[in-house]
């Protein structure tokens, strides 16, 4: 008798460990889908934002991207990009690392290539300015816009549906 108490005991208490690790994990995994889902939220905002601005008063908006891109060297305000988004590639990195989820690559890979591509930028301010003066007095500058809408659109899909 007593040994069928002791065996029904140590089923319950093996139960209630297993209830708390599964809870565990599942809370880990929760986790690790957030991060993701704020990297790509905060991500689609940016595009979104920007190509909305753009559509909505391109004649102010690029006339300023036109002196900005005409000083011979990086104004503060083509300074900030760069720096967010090296900073949302090192917390994609992060959680990339410490909170794997099976698609964290489709996020870390791209950032960290906009990242690199923003330092490129500044680092070689010179010949980027001439190319991208070109860009923002081209009388079809607004497809731009438009493909940041739609590349926003997408990652908000990839941050409901994936993540």
């Amino acid at each position: 008798m007593f040994e069928a108490s002791a065996h029904a005991s140590y089923r319950t208490e093996t139960a209630r460990y297993v209830q708390a690790v599964d809870g565990f994990l599942r809370e880990a995994e929760e986790t690790a889908s957030m991060w993701f889902r704020v990297l790509i939220l905060v991500i689609a905002v940016a595009f979104i934002a920007k190509g909305a601005i753009a559509l909505t008063m391109p004649g102010r908006f690029y006339a300023d991207r036109q002196r900005q891109y005409a000083s011979a060297t990086p104004p503060g305000k083509v300074l900030i990009p760069p720096v967010v988004i090296s900073a949302l590639a090192l917390v994609a990195c992060y959680a990339t690392i410490f909170h794997y989820q099976p698609a964290a690559w489709a996020v870390t890979g791209p950032l960290t290539a906009f990242a690199c591509l923003a330092l490129h930028q500044v680092l070689r301010w010179e010949t980027h300015r001439h190319k991208m003066l070109r860009l923002v007095t081209h009388p079809h500058v607004g497809r731009v816009d438009y493909v940041l809408l739609v590349a926003g659109a997408l990652f908000v899909t990839l941050a409901l549906l994936v993540y």
